[in-house]
């Protein structure tokens, strides 16, 4: 997974808003569309629309628009979405889970390959014991590892993902993503830190407004 390093966050942000925006489109048989349109259904400026979409490489044509078809594989081809990760999930939480099932997940590319117990914990009927991620993680090589037990468990696990990455002749694990309550932070292996209290108190604080 490499980093688009040619793109503003912003822009990286918003692309998946526009491919989402871009595919609802496509399948009402649409083969063009204008900034007016794409900023109205993304609640943006036309003006915004025009710089992202000259950002990325494409042009528009004056009454014509912009080709969707075109738009959605330049954005696909950004977003690494024509690629094929692995995943491993360790811990079962619910929440990481059902986005790990999602049939979301595997259409954007990420193949969930094993869901392991926590460690110290007894593996469900659906997932392999801790012991033996190990051996898995020599074989499979995932992409990305979603740690998603007891937060306290949550930095050994991390660590842990790192002594087995170290061990591998290449880069094993791209990156964790978090999903315990713990705050994970690591110089060596990419984190993202998903927590979702902290979305659902902004949910709040928006609706009590």
């Amino acid at each position: 997974m490499k980093l688009q390093n040619r793109y503003s966050p912003a822009l990286i942000r918003r692309l998946p808003a526009y491919f989402r925006t871009l595919i609802d489109f496509y399948g009402k048989d649409r083969s063009r569309i204008s900034s007016e349109e794409l900023a109205s259904a993304m609640g943006i400026t036309p003006s915004q629309v025009r710089a992202d979409i000259s950002a990325i490489g494409c042009q528009g044509q004056r009454s014509y628009g912009y080709g969707i078809p075109t738009l959605y594989k330049t954005i696909g081809e950004i977003l690494q979405l024509s690629d094929k990760f692995s995943a491993i999930m360790i811990g079962e939480s619910h929440i990481a889970r059902a986005v790990a099932e999602t049939p979301v997940f595997a259409k954007r590319g990420v193949k969930l390959l094993a869901v392991f117990a926590d460690m110290g914990c007894a593996p469900s009927p659906d997932a392999l014991p801790f012991e033996a991620l190990d051996d898995f993680f020599t074989l499979s090589r995932p992409n990305i590892v979603m740690i998603a037990g007891n937060a306290e468990n949550a930095e050994k696990t991390a660590e842990k993902i790192l002594s087995l990455t170290e061990a591998q002749d290449s880069e094993a694990a791209a990156e964790i993503w978090n999903f315990t309550d713990a705050t994970l932070q690591n110089n060596k292996i990419k984190v993202k830190n998903f927590h979702l209290s902290d979305h659902i108190m902004m949910l709040c604080l928006e609706a009590g407004k």
